[in-house]
């Protein structure tokens, strides 16, 4: 018969647990705290505490789906694969949509006679195992509720023979060398009880340790960016944990790297004899090739790019780049990709490569890479498969999360996926990032051209009611370079009267607000109105990017207030005369009914008129184009441009480039951003020819 605690420690019984195989406790989602105390009490009793999961026979986590097990044990390079329970011939361990859990009236009897019966969502008892129960799907239950489900087994009966006392599981076949991963409520249970308890009530994952699957990487992503860290400056806080790509595979370490870089610059050498031929072969380069001009803003970017499935592969690599923190290796790639969307002949030789601004032998050794692997590159596609590289791009993905705090998640927090978010960190999160979280679906969908259009023509209504007719706007950003779908709206409203545009951001958002368009309103920004909507000072605080908070703005969840089946206003609540119960029973019944419409997100950015091409033009470019803008202002001119204004960086002067109070007469939005381009001594290129990605 099973000891009580109580009854455990007065018998002088002391817990002994050197009979279990080599544990290992997974730091996931346990502080740092409790990990210590569970240490201390393993080693009290005697347990075999390993720090290397490779010789761990038991792993201990706070995790619960076998799908996160696997990925656990492969994250500390433990490849293993799933083993079946040798008495019944199915896979053990707990994994939503298996079998069992997903028929909710099928029995789980317990060998020690209890079945665990499911009452909702936070309590549980125990019934007789001859009723009729379903399995919790509470991934967090407590050690008390599981004590009360399973009473340990008396083990006070030396010598404790493991499998005999099912104390673990029969897995497998004699000699494997097996892994079973279970959940952190176990050892609370055994702590608790003085006693062992089996493994198997608290079963999430077993598998057999196998060879690394083929094909897959030698060296991580992870791994090399411990290598990096020797032998590259510190790129930040994390530079400890990521990587820096290079550009190709990159399977060694910082010391054999100068060997791999020498061997692909000779691969260069080595192939382009399938290449060699006179330059007349060559198409004639564009002028800007010619004059060697390395500033985006100064050429043409088609949306129809000639090299666009090369360049797609290159985006993956610069998004291993940002992801892992390694800035100088975006910009370069940036660069390099910005050229190759501006050439407009598909390449057909590496040396085609080797005369575009931006662009060196290593991108040529990748299109050489590319042009023989079927349109594959090695390195692209690691850093795509790459578990990790999955989770950070999915963390990046959330609205209001950057690169920067996509890292704090997985190496900090420790966190995998959107539940470890939610369940762990959701009060920690600003409020746009809980938008994000809450709305990450829907957020990812594009929004239609003519969708955008839709909600601008509503924003200017607005803007006409809370002002008048003399209103303007422009939608700018991705709509404006002729994407098919926007992954957000921006859009551009101003007035020719500078009184006009003062507040008015706060005036548009509070009458959309009244009549449901907007849910959330994540930031009003009136900087601009606070600095008397005056260009930023050269000093400035603003960062860079898009002026971001330069100008008056509002960041807010768009959410059509129609939709099929939408309750409406009965007469007697749309009567002044109706009573006042009347009318809170008719909102009520509003409030109730869900809006089925898909919610967007909408940035409504104002401008005073005297500087709204500038506006017009920073919103309006792809990322490298806009980068570029302002390099070329900075470099060229010895000015400082933002989406606020031009000022001179000798003088700190604003620089008139629209007229002192703007365009005039019949002139619009566009004709000031042309100005802007003349001023700054740029070809004005429509909207289509700035897509630099």
């Amino acid at each position: 018969m099973a000891l009580e605690p109580d009854a455990a420690r007065e018998s002088g019984v002391k817990l002994d647990l050197s009979v279990l195989p080599p544990i290992f406790l997974l730091p996931t989602h346990i502080d740092i705290e409790t990990r210590h105390e569970l240490e201390e009490k393993l080693m009290e009793a005697g347990a075999l505490l390993t720090y290397n999961i490779s010789e761990a026979q038991i792993v201990v986590g706070n995790i619960s789906t076998k799908r996160r097990a696997a990925l656990e044990l492969r994250m500390r390079k433990r490849w293993t694969e799933e083993v079946l329970d040798s008495s019944t011939g199915r896979k053990r361990g707990r994994e939503d949509g298996d079998e069992d859990q997903q028929a909710s009236n099928k029995r789980l009897r317990h060998e020690s006679g209890f079945v665990k019966t499911k009452v909702n969502r936070n309590t549980e008892h125990t019934a007789d195992s001859g009723n009729e129960s379903t399995e919790s799907e509470d991934e967090q239950s407590t050690s008390k509720s599981l004590a009360r489900e399973v009473q340990p087994p008396d083990t006070s009966a030396e010598p404790i023979h493991l499998h005999e006392a099912n104390i673990l599981p029969s897995i497998g076949e004699p000699g494997m060398e097996t892994v079973h991963v279970v959940k952190v409520s176990w050892l609370e249970t055994v702590f608790e009880h003085e006693k062992l308890v089996p493994l198997r009530y608290y079963l999430i994952y077993s598998g057999r340790t196998i060879e690394r699957p083929f094909g897959a990487p030698t060296s991580t992503i992870i791994e090399r960016a411990k290598d990096d860290a020797s032998a590259s400056a510190p790129r930040g806080r994390h530079s400890q944990y990521v990587p820096a790509l290079t550009h190709g595979p990159r399977r060694l370490g910082a010391h054999q790297h100068a060997h791999h870089t020498q061997s692909k610059a000779k691969l260069l050498q080595q192939t382009t004899s399938d290449y060699e031929g006179s330059g007349d072969e060559f198409p004639e380069p564009p002028e800007w090739v010619k004059r060697d001009i390395k500033y985006a803003c100064q050429r043409s970017t088609p949306t129809d790019q000639a090299n666009a499935d090369f360049i797609a592969e290159l985006k993956k690599i610069k998004l291993a780049r940002l992801l892992t923190g390694d800035e100088i290796g975006v910009r370069a790639y940036s660069t390099s990709i910005a050229a190759l969307a501006a050439y407009p002949y598909k390449v057909g030789n590496p040396k085609e490569i080797l005369q575009l601004p931006g662009c060196d032998v290593k991108i040529a050794n990748l299109w050489i890479e590319w042009r023989n692997n079927d349109g594959k590159i090695g390195a692209a596609e690691e850093a795509e498969e790459d578990e990790t590289m999955q989770v950070l791009k999915r963390f990046y993905d959330i609205w209001g999360v950057g690169a920067t705090t996509a890292r704090e998640f997985y190496f900090d927090k420790g966190w995998r996926d959107l539940d470890d978010i939610v369940e762990f960190g959701w009060k920690g999160l600003t409020r746009v990032q809980q938008i994000g979280v809450k709305y990450y679906e829907e957020f990812q969908k594009g929004i239609p051209r003519a969708e955008v259009e839709s909600i601008a023509a509503v924003i200017k209504d607005h803007a006409i009611r809370v002002r008048d007719t003399g209103i303007e706007v422009l939608v700018v950003g991705g709509y404006r370079r002729g994407k098919q779908e926007s992954g957000d709206v921006d859009i551009v409203v101003s007035h020719r009267e500078l009184g006009k545009t003062a507040n008015l951001v706060t005036d548009i958002v509070a009458s959309l607000e009244t009549e449901d368009w907007i849910t959330h309103t994540l930031l009003l920004s009136l900087t601009g109105t606070h600095r008397g909507q005056a260009t930023l000072p050269f000093k400035g605080a603003g960062p860079a990017g898009h002026g971001f908070d330069t100008l008056d703005k509002a960041l807010v969840v768009w959410q059509d207030p129609n939709w099929p089946g939408k309750p409406k206003l009965s007469k007697a609540s749309s009567r002044s005369s109706s009573s006042t119960g009347e009318q809170e029973q008719s909102k009520k019944k509003k409030q109730q009914a869900k809006n089925s419409n898909i919610h967007r997100r909408v940035d409504i950015i104002i401008s005073p008129w005297r500087t709204v091409g500038c506006a017009v033009m920073g919103w309006s470019g792809g990322t490298t184009f806009q980068r570029d803008v302002r390099r070329y202002a900075k470099n060229v001119k010895g000015w400082k441009f933002d989406s606020s204004g031009v000022r001179d960086r000798r003088t700190g002067l604003a620089v008139d480039l629209e007229g002192p109070e703007g365009v005039h007469g019949g002139l619009g939005m566009v004709d000031a951003e042309k100005k802007v381009f003349e001023g700054m001594g740029l070809v004005w290129r429509d909207p289509s020819e700035r897509c630099t990605h």
